[in-house]
Order: C-alpha cells, then sequence, then structure tokens
C-alpha cells in the first residue's frame, strides 16, 4: 500500500475550521486566558508571599544572629569560624550611652565590625544612605534616630549632637539606614572604640548566625568545638529562620491546592467547548472518513486548532497575569501586614519558573482537555458520523401527558449525561468555591478578633532585656505617662519576675511529658547546677478584672477571693483537660533565689492552651518542660518580689475619649525603645478591617473568575445544545408545537440545571462550607462559624436568572428564519 502524503490538505482543513468556528474559537480562548491568567497571579503571589514574609521575619527579628557569645577570645573565634553550619561569625561592641539633647531619647553606641554590618546586620534592614563609619567622629544612625532627632532630610557629612555624661559631643553623619528593631543602636568606628580603650574581650561579643535549617546542628557544632571560660555561655535565642522552611511547605501545598482547582475548572471549560465543537461537526468528520482521513488525521486537526488557540490565550494570559500582580501582591502584603507594615515589602517578585510552571500548567490543561474529543471524533465511523442527529434516547414514552414541555425539559437536562454532569461540576465548583471563599473570610469576622484578642484599649509590652537600665524611661515611668494623658481612665501594671521551683518529676509531669524526651529533660533538672538552668518560670501578677475576664469564657473557673488573697494561681498551659486536671490544686513552692524567700501557693486551675489569650501577660521567656506563666495577685508578688518590673501596662480611655487618648498613646510608643510591642484596639480593628478586605478582594476575584468559568461553560453548552437541536426544534414547530412552548421547554431545562445545581450547593455545598468554616475556627481561635444564608440565597437566585434566561434568549437568535427555512438548512 503507497503511503498518501496528504498533510498539506490536513493543515488547509484545521486552517478553515478555525475560521468557521469564530464563536468557539473566542470562548476556547476566554477559557484558556483566564486559567493562565489565574495560574499566573496565584504562582507569582504565592513566590511573592514567601519571600516578602521571610524577609519580614528577618527584618523584625533585627539581625541573621541568632547566638551570642559575651567576652570571647580570638581563639575562641576562629574555633566558632571553623564550624561547617556556621553562616557568619561578626563581632559586637558596646561603648557608652548617649541621649538627644532635649534629654527625651537615649541610645547605645556600638561598635559592628564588617562581617557583622555586612552579613548578619545588612539583609535585616533597608534604604541604606552612606557607608559604615570609618574616622573616629563618624556615626551612623537609623531613620528613626534622625526622626526623634528633628532631621527629616539628613545628608552625609552633616553634623549632628548627642550628650554624653552630661556633655555635648559633635559627630558626623556618615549614613543611615532604616531598621525594624533595635532602632535605638548608633554606630561608630573602630577608631572610636580603640580611642576610649574599649576591646572586644571586655565589652564585646561574637554574634553567630547559622545557614538555613541548620540552626540546631551549629549549636551541637559549638557546643562541640568551643571550649568555653566559666563565666561564658552561648546565648541562645529565637531565630525566626527556622520558621522558612515551614512557610515554604505551607505556601506550596495551598499554591498547589489552589492550583489543583484552576486546573480542574479550566479542563471543564475547555473540555466542554472542545467535545461540544466536535459533535457539532460530527457530520464533517465522517465525511473526511469517507473520502480516506485516517484515525489519526482526524486526531490532528482537532488537537492542531487547541494548540493553535492555546498559541494565542496562553501568552495573553501571562500578562495579564502578571500585570494584575502588580496590584495583587500589594493586596496580599496588606493583608498580612497588621501592625508591621513598614517591615513587610509589597514587591512584586519575578521568577523564570513562575512563567515556566504557567505555561506548562496552562498547556497541560489544554492538552488534556482536547485529547478525549480529538479521541471521540476520530473513532467514530463514517455511517454512524453521517446518521448523527445529537445524542437521541433510545427509551419510547407512552403517556397522555409525556408531551408537557416540562416533561420533555427533564429528559432533553439528561439526553447527554456526559454533558450534563460537566456542566453541572462547572456551575457547582464554581458558585461552591465562591461561597467557601467568603465563608472562610466572614468567620473571621473583626469585632470577633477584638472582643477575642483585645480585652483593653491600650496594651504596652516591655521588652524584658537586662539592659533596660540604659535607657532613661522605664515602663513605671511610662506608666506613669499614661496616667496623665487627659481623658485616660484606668491604666493598671503587670509585673513579672523569675520564680524558680523546686524540681519534682511527679508533680510537673504535664509540662515534662510534652517533651521529646522527658526522662532525659527530668534527669537534667535533677542534677543541674548551673544557676541559669534551674527549672523556674515566669512570676506574672494580674488584677482581679483581668481573672474576671477570663471567667467568662473558663472551661475551669477560679475562685476571685482565693486569687485575690495569694491562696491561688493560676499556671498555664496543657495540652490536653486530663493534664489540666491532674495539676488542678496541687501545691506549689515559689523560690526567689536572690533573697531566698519561699512561698507556697495551691494550683486553683491550670489553663488549656486554648485559653492563652484570655489574659494579658506581656512578653515573657520558656523554659523547655515547665510552665510558660504562673499568675498571681499583686499580694503574692509583693511578698516574693517586692522590686518585679512592670513587664505590661495595661490601659482604658474614658467612654467616648478614645480618639482623644490614643495620638499620645501612639507618640508614647514611638517615644520609648523599652516597648516592645503594643495593642491599640482602634488601630488594630482598623489595621484587621482593611487586611480582610484585602483578603476579600483577592479570594473574591478568584472565586468570581470560576464562576465566570462555570457560567461560560453553561451559556457554551446552551448555545451549542440549541443550535445541534435546530432541526429537532424545527420538526417540533412543523407539527404543532409553538415558538412559545419550545422557548418554555429550553427554559425549564435551563430551571433544572439551576435546581438541581442548587441541591448540590445546599447539600453537597453545605458540607464543604462548614468545612470552610471549621478550617478558618482551627486557624484562628477568635473565628466563629455562621452559615451565610443571605449569600447562598443570592447565589441561588443569580445562578436561577442566568439558567433561565439564556436558554429564551438563544431560541430567539435561531428562530429568526421561517420554520422552513430552518428545516431545509438543517438537512
Amino acid at each position: 500500500m503507497l503511503r498518501n502524503n496528504n498533510q498539506a490538505a490536513v493543515s488547509r482543513i484545521y486552517h478553515r475550521m478555525l475560521k468557521q468556528n469564530k464563536v468557539r474559537n473566542v470562548i476556547v480562548i476566554l477559557a484558556i486566558v483566564l486559567t493562565t491568567f489565574m495560574f499566573t497571579a496565584v504562582f507569582t503571589l504565592g513566590f511573592s508571599i514567601a519571600k516578602n514574609l521571610n524577609q519580614m521575619q528577618l527584618r523584625l527579628q533585627g539581625t541573621r544572629s541568632s547566638i551570642y557569645m559575651e567576652h570571647p577570645s580570638e581563639g575562641q573565634i576562629n574555633d566558632i569560624k571553623s564550624c561547617p553550619s556556621l553562616l557568619a561569625a561578626g563581632i559586637q561592641i558596646d561603648a557608652q550611652t548617649v541621649s538627644t539633647e532635649s534629654g527625651k531619647y537615649s541610645y547605645l553606641l556600638q561598635y559592628y565590625d564588617d562581617t557583622e554590618f555586612n552579613e548578619n546586620l545588612k539583609p535585616a534592614i533597608t534604604n541604606v544612605n552612606g557607608s559604615y563609619p570609618k574616622d573616629e567622629n563618624e556615626i551612623m544612625l537609623t531613620k528613626q534616630i534622625l526622626d526623634n532627632m528633628g532631621i527629616t532630610s539628613p545628608k552625609v557629612g552633616q553634623n549632628v549632637t548627642l550628650v554624653m555624661d552630661g556633655e555635648r559631643k559633635n559627630f558626623v553623619l556618615s549614613g543611615w539606614y532604616t531598621g525594624f528593631a533595635k532602632s535605638s543602636i548608633c554606630l561608630v568606628s573602630k577608631k572610636y572604640v580603640d580611642s576610649q580603650g574599649i576591646d572586644m574581650q571586655k565589652d564585646g561579643r561574637v554574634s553567630i548566625s547559622a545557614k538555613e535549617g541548620k540552626g540546631d546542628k551549629l549549636q551541637d557544632e559549638l557546643e562541640k568545638n568551643v571550649t568555653l571560660r566559666q563565666d561564658q555561655k552561648f546565648d541562645v535565642k529565637y531565630d525566626v529562620q527556622s520558621e522558612n522552611g515551614s512557610n515554604r511547605v505551607f505556601i506550596a501545598i495551598s499554591i498547589g491546592i489552589i492550583a489543583l482547582m484552576i486546573l480542574l475548572s479550566g479542563y471543564l471549560l475547555i473540555y466542554n467547548v472542545m467535545y461540544i465543537s466536535v459533535t457539532k461537526d460530527i457530520r464533517f468528520y465522517g465525511m473526511l472518513k469517507t473520502i480516506g482521513a485516517t484515525m489519526s488525521q482526524i486526531q490532528k486537526i482537532v488537537k492542531k486548532q487547541a494548540l493553535y488557540l492555546a498559541c494565542i490565550g496562553i501568552p495573553i494570559g501571562v500578562l495579564l497575569g502578571t500585570a494584575v500582580s502588580f496590584g495583587v501582591v500589594p493586596l496580599a502584603m496588606n493583608m498580612l501586614s497588621i501592625d508591621r507594615e513598614s517591615a513587610l515589602s509589597s514587591a512584586v517578585s519575578f521568577n523564570p519558573g513562575i512563567y515556566v510552571f504557567s505555561v506548562v500548567f496552562a498547556f497541560a490543561t489544554v492538552f488534556i482537555s482536547a485529547r478525549k474529543p480529538a479521541k471521540y471524533a476520530g473513532k467514530i465511523s463514517a455511517i454512524d458520523a453521517m446518521k448523527y442527529a445529537g445524542n437521541i434516547s433510545g427509551t419510547r414514552y407512552k403517556s397522555t401527558s409525556g408531551g408537557r414541555p416540562w416533561k420533555m425539559a427533564w429528559r432533553n437536562v439528561f439526553r447527554e449525561k456526559k454533558r450534563s454532569i460537566l456542566v453541572f461540576a462547572s456551575i457547582f465548583m464554581g458558585s461552591v468555591t465562591f461561597l467557601c471563599v467568603n465563608t472562610f473570610i466572614s468567620c473571621m469576622d473583626a469585632d470577633s478578633y477584638i472582643e477575642h484578642y483585645i480585652h483593653n484599649d491600650y496594651v504596652l509590652y516591655g521588652d524584658g532585656e537586662s539592659d533596660n537600665s540604659k535607657l532613661r524611661a522605664t515602663m513605671a515611668d511610662i506608666a506613669d505617662q499614661m496616667r496623665n494623658i487627659p481623658g485616660m481612665g484606668t491604666v493598671e501594671a503587670n509585673r513579672s519576675a523569675k520564680v524558680r521551683l523546686p524540681f519534682d518529676a511527679e508533680l510537673y509531669a504535664p509540662f515534662i511529658e510534652t517533651e521529646d524526651d522527658p526522662e532525659s529533660l527530668a534527669t537534667f533538672y535533677e542534677t543541674t547546677t548551673n544557676s541559669e538552668a534551674q527549672y523556674g518560670a515566669p512570676l506574672i501578677s494580674v488584677n482581679s478584672d483581668m481573672i474576671k475576664l477570663y471567667n467568662k469564657t473558663a472551661r475551669q473557673k477560679i475562685d476571685i477571693d482565693a486569687f485575690e488573697k495569694g491562696e491561688v494561681c493560676l499556671i498555664g498551659y496543657v495540652d490536653s483537660i486530663s493534664a489540666s486536671e491532674r495539676m488542678t490544686d496541687k501545691t506549689l513552692t515559689l523560690v526567689n533565689d536572690q533573697t531566698g524567700r519561699k512561698r507556697q501557693i495551691s494550683v486553683g486551675v491550670a489553663m488549656m492552651r486554648t485559653e492563652q489569650s484570655a489574659i494579658t501577660a506581656g512578653y515573657y521567656w520558656v523554659l523547655g518542660g515547665a510552665p510558660e506563666a504562673i499568675f498571681v495577685s499583686d499580694a503574692v508578688m509583693d511578698d516574693l518580689f517586692p522590686d518585679a518590673e512592670i513587664s505590661c501596662i495595661i490601659a482604658d480611655a474614658e467612654k467616648g475619649k478614645e480618639s482623644e487618648v490614643t495620638p499620645y498613646v501612639q507618640r508614647i510608643v514611638k517615644e520609648n525603645p523599652v516597648i516592645a510591642g503594643s495593642d491599640i484596639k482602634s488601630v488594630e480593628g482598623s489595621e484587621f478591617k482593611k487586611s480582610m478586605l484585602s483578603l476579600e478582594v483577592i479570594g473574591g476575584g478568584m472565586s468570581i473568575i470560576l464562576i465566570l468559568i462555570g457560567v461560560v461553560n453553561y451559556i457554551n453548552v446552551m448555545i451549542t445544545g440549541v443550535y445541534t437541536r435546530k432541526l429537532e426544534l424545527a420538526v417540533l414547530e412543523s407539527v404543532g408545537m409553538t415558538k412559545r412552548q419550545i422557548r418554555n421547554m429550553l427554559m425549564y431545562e435551563g430551571m433544572f440545571y439551576g435546581i438541581i445545581t442548587t441541591v448540590l450547593i445546599v447539600t453537597l455545598g453545605s458540607l464543604m462550607m462548614y468545612g470552610a468554616g471549621r478550617l478558618s475556627v482551627n486557624i484562628a481561635d477568635y473565628a466563629v462559624f455562621n452559615y451565610p444564608y443571605a449569600l447562598v440565597a443570592g447565589v441561588v437566585v443569580v445562578l436561577f436568572a442566568i439558567c433561565i434566561v439564556v436558554p429564551a434568549m438563544v431560541f430567539r437568535l435561531v428562530t429568526k428564519d421561517t420554520v422552513t427555512s430552518r428545516l431545509r438548512e438543517a438537512s
């Protein structure tokens, strides 16, 4: 048999079919554009969020360093640098404390070597201007310090005056930068610290950072490689970079789920359009077979059309996705930047991988969508194709009322089951995605957030650092300033201290058992002689109003009178009810190691971790296997630690005066570096609402696009369905059925699509909405699930309107000609 090369003919046919099916082409290109657009936008958003969140965490930490050692020798530094997991080891040297001329602000002069400045500090700061100080009189400041000094337009080389030991000292500004932590540090040169007789071994420390993901390994290497003197230890801080890996995994999983939904939605639309297009042209494919076209050639005609349309739609989708990303990414960053806007960049991150993924996913969607219709076109026999007149049901109905339009419509809906299922799936999926996204967002209501987390108008947290004495204002001073603000109501203060707990493995078992190796940890606490590692916990004093607030929502309430008298305490936090019951009513011995003072107290309630937000505690340290906090009354704190420092200030404005008081409080927060953080109810509420608006725009926009895909799919089905049934509808009209009856029949078909989709939404969709609500409750403990009755009703009404109106409009367009003309044309 001689091989016949008719590729030119195949190519000619595929081009002519493209020109003939203009409406089909527009719908397919629209589907491909939407699919590619969403892939590009989602991948860009995910990549940008991951990168910007990691950058924000580093900025808020203030440095890459997480391990410090005081007064290092040259030999110890060399040993540290030999560790394989080390990223950088820089030197910090403390000089003097200085203040502004007004005496309002105090700062610490520090020297950083090149490694510390470039490797550890620089990645955590932005807007670096000028250079690091080199001469003895040069200084580098943060933008915040310059603002506090009234210098709004700094210039390299200008003079700045600071007060040191009561005397004015002039420095030359060598540079400045924007910092997000450690903003009370002024950087000086090596020549300056040398002139003051200050050196590394007396006033310095080594600042150590680990390679990403190797923090724990570096600690082990340091313990093994570096010999410490008796007065030295490695001070290990929490490293936010350790979260980067888990953040990336979470974002990757989220983006993967969204991408899968987009893939499925795009597939449903493109597949349905291609399948309907093939069935519409099935007679033509049959004719090609009668003149010798092979199965592979017919499949090639279908696939080449899809590929051609993909080559048009995918670039448009990529360009649109890229353009929209410039608006979506800043919105998403705004959503995540409550109270830390400046630390979280809104930069859009582009990577070649984003476009590779978008194009590959889009092409894969088109290929999968076109594969089955092409296979169907190639497999059908020439005789079957020539006889094809739509999917005719083989069931005969005998009934005196069987010809009623609504009964005919019901049978027509399921005449092509595969197509019907795809339409139901597409509309249902788009609608339920929209409803689930809105349910998820509505559960996280701003009022619920404020009520759950922010019980007072103002909460100021002390940083808890041991060098606070170098700063002019203390938390006690700030509490006095708060009381003097006009319109301020009550001002309370929580105090905290480190209390030692004589170790008892049986007594503290509910806490020890949560660790990975409880037996080894218990042995360590029983045998250690290191005073810094003795078993203990933060002791925090709280007032009775806070205990009353806790009792309102507590699983187990505490006796307020007994608490005020110092007979009982609250201890936190445990993970199970059984652990809480095991600790309740146990007697603790509280020890002040500095004075030797002891006191016994009973555990009134062991708080569950889910109740953590019920009491405003401030910032505190945590020891492995020990209670995270012990809450006592002021009477107990006065007895054990009469000189305990204030760790948290809690205040409320007089009724109606909050708007007047808030600017004063914000000024106090800005002017005092000792304040590590603050919660201002009005600001937090406003920022939260703004962030949720961003989430609504992004989530709602994506779900609306999915609904649009479903609606376009339905419209395409109805247009093509009516068109392919032109002969059938013309025959019905020729035997006596009126246009009105036919139109009603088609509208009934649309109504049945709406009814079945509504049933799916109310049943399966409700379960999915409940799941979205439960997910929001699990993610945010303040969230409250409420079924979105009004939203569901609105979606159902819109769906019914579309499902009923579209068939009537399509029928009106098709039946402009006479019955005779339509019968002749169809034949």
